[in-house]
């Protein structure tokens, strides 16, 4: 169950995220169809680190949680501060 945690708590951050990257993206001027396609591929990626994590095995669990949340912070955080 465990490994579960950081699941719940990135999937309501996901619309969040989708939204901020769409506003930044359309301040930039760029196409509406890449702009999408960059926001699913955002999603895509913090999805599929959360599967990585729920897949591995159990002693991995604790450090690789705290490695993904750091990672989706630090990526996201950059990102607000262009």
């Amino acid at each position: 169950m465990e490994a579960f945690v950081p699941l719940l708590v990135l999937i309501p951050l996901l619309p969040f995220v989708a939204i901020a990257e769409y506003i930044r993206l359309e301040e930039k001027g760029q196409n509406k169809k890449i702009i999408i396609f960059k926001v699913l591929l955002n999603i895509l990626v913090v999805v599929l680190l959360v599967l990585l994590l729920i897949y591995l095995p159990a002693e991995y669990d604790k450090i690789l949680n705290m490695l993904i949340i750091v990672v989706v912070f630090l990526k996201y955080r950059a990102k607000v501060k262009k």
